[in-house]
């Protein structure tokens, strides 16, 4: 399975430039429903803004936004990589770049995208999130937990790194410690399904079958894969 990576959307403007009247309007409804997960209507609206200005960096990446949660991968990255080359400063491109990297196994754009993320905006707890997932999956599992504590670190409430700590210590046979921080994960963001699966997993381990069956039935009545690419979507606040 690969790794949980919190994907962004934003609803706000990047560029100063003044809008057409007709691409404002379509900007605004794509924006409307991509928010609203209306995303089949999101990506035909922000399509025709972009055929009105192609050189709006905005409209691509929330087309892209919306192509990623659709599921159409190719399209996302392609999107995304508009906005990268309009705005090349614009942090949360590059990590929502990474995640589709991350899920087609391209490990080494992922990690070169996360630095550059890193790089603009130090302080980007879920950017050192995202880059220590990409590091466990490449095999770098001292890097990966230094990330994702400092992760931790930069956000003592970030449910999504406390989640990937937990898969972390499961899979390096740290039960007692990934049941810890899948406690987090679900205490900071009760939404995060993979958290229930790992501690449930854990939970078992440690010969706590009855917790361990309520937290793996609970993973599952949320929607958990464990066979799935896990893209967990949050709105940039």
């Amino acid at each position: 399975m690969k790794k949980l990576i919190v994907i962004f959307f934003a609803v706000f403007f990047f560029f100063a430039a003044a809008y057409p009247a007709g691409e404002k309007m379509y900007m605004k409804q794509g924006s409307y429903e991509l928010e609203a997960g209306q995303l089949k209507e999101a990506v035909f609206d922000l399509t025709k803004a972009i055929e009105l200005d192609p050189k709006d960096g905005q409209a691509y990446y929330l087309r892209g936004s919306a192509e990623m949660m659709l599921g159409d991968k190719k399209s996302a990255l392609k999107d995304l990589t508009s906005t990268i080359e309009l705005a090349p400063d614009y942090v949360y491109a590059y990590n929502n770049r990474a995640a589709i990297e991350l899920m087609t196994g391209d490990y080494k754009a992922a990690l070169k995208d996360l630095n550059r993320a890193i790089e603009l905006k130090p302080d980007y707890s879920n950017g050192y999130n995202a880059r220590g997932a990409v590091e466990f999956e490449m095999g770098d599992k001292k890097k990966a937990v230094d990330d994702v504590n400092k992760a931790i670190e930069l956000n003592p409430k970030n449910g999504a790194a406390y989640d990937n700590l937990g898969e972390f210590k499961y899979k390096t046979g740290d039960y007692k410690g990934a049941v810890k921080a899948c406690t987090k994960a679900v205490k900071y963001d009760p939404t995060i399904n993979e958290a229930y699966y790992y501690r449930g997993l854990a939970e078992d381990k440690l010969g706590d079958k009855k917790n361990s069956v309520k937290d793996l039935n609970k993973a599952k009545e949320m929607g958990y894969n464990p066979e799935a690419d896990d893209v967990n979507v949050k709105k940039q606040p």
